[in-house]
């Protein structure tokens, strides 16, 4: 087993239970580890290597250990293949990096007021 990798038992919403090993996800799934960080069903489903049918049947406790491990073991890979992401969009685009501090910063201060 990976050192990285790890198992986890789930709970289905009608009962069942399944042990689940997670690996950490290849670079080449990186992209659909991002597009799914606003749809944790999408981004259960990926960490598991299960279908979304799946994965929506979690229960909230499952569901909620799914995305803690798979973020834990997922980090090490992720943070610097974002960061070059990051990297390349700037070169590309000057100035990008900061714009989105803003637009995101001001989203929180919006989020605050709120």
């Amino acid at each position: 087993m990976n050192d990285n990798a790890a198992q986890i038992e789930l709970s289905l919403l009608d009962g069942p239970t399944e042990i689940i090993s997670l690996k950490p996800l290849s670079i080449r799934e990186m992209p659909a580890y991002l597009a799914a960080f606003d749809d944790e069903v999408s981004l259960a489903a990926l960490f598991a290597g299960k279908d979304e049918s799946w994965s929506s049947q979690l229960t909230a406790a499952s569901h909620n250990a799914l995305i803690g491990k798979g973020e834990e073991i997922n980090r090490e890979a992720f943070e610097p293949w974002y960061r070059r992401r990051l990297q390349r969009l700037e070169l590309l685009n000057p100035g990008f990096v900061k714009q989105a501090e803003s637009v995101t910063q001001r989203a929180i201060e919006g989020a605050l007021k709120a």
